[in-house]
């Protein structure tokens, strides 16, 4: 039931609720970074959802430090979830 409910609501996503979010979290993306975030959760969600940690991997290179601590923080947090 909740990868159901987390695969409705990414795929209603959109970039501008990626930029909302990261300014409620005092957190500043590039471009390039909303577009790197917005991919991984459009495109790999399974990945995600099948908590496949290498993802975090690739993510690091692509983002400044404090969008990817925080990222990481979430995955960790919630990756228990689904």
């Amino acid at each position: 039931m909740n990868k159901y409910i987390i695969m409705e609501y990414i795929r209603k996503l959109n970039r501008n609720d990626i930029i909302n979010f990261a300014n409620k979290q005092g957190i500043t993306l590039s471009n390039d970074e909303i577009e790197t975030i917005y991919y991984y959760i459009k495109h790999e969600n399974r990945r995600i959802l099948n908590k496949d940690e290498s993802i975090l991997v690739e993510a690091k290179d692509k983002l400044n430090d404090n969008a990817y601590n925080y990222l990481e923080k979430l995955y960790y947090k919630y990756r228990n979830m689904f």
